[in-house]
């Protein structure tokens, strides 16, 4: 056997050592995967659970209000989204319509001085 068989061979056979020795190691994180798979699901369950809770006490909250106070609410809460909503429209569509506005108005003081 020469120099350079020999050389491919061990590297061969150390290539297959190799293998063997990753091995594990990837099937230990598959594990550590799955434990925090396990975690997330158990950390989103109780973010559901504490959600579902917040709503059930705003519910109870509103039940136990008088029928005039619960008038002011909802009728609080509709002007609040009506507000909200409005300037949830964006900068571009906000933009464009200035920019129309301004044009017609333009358009308008050009026919008043003629």
């Amino acid at each position: 056997m020469t120099k350079v068989h020999f050389i491919n061979v061990l590297r061969v056979v150390l290539l297959f050592l190799s293998i063997l020795i990753v091995q594990p190691s990837m099937a230990q994180t598959r594990t550590v995967k799955k434990a925090t798979k396990k975690q997330e699901k158990v950390e989103e369950q109780q973010k559901k659970d504490d959600e579902k809770a917040r709503q059930k006490g705003i519910k109870e909250h509103y039940e136990r209000q008088s029928d005039y106070t619960k008038g002011q609410m909802k009728q609080s809460g509709k002007n609040s989204k009506k507000f909200n909503s409005e300037s949830k429209d964006g900068f571009f569509k906000n933009w464009i319509n200035m920019r129309k506005h301004k044009s017609e108005a333009i358009k308008r003081s050009r026919n008043r001085r003629r």
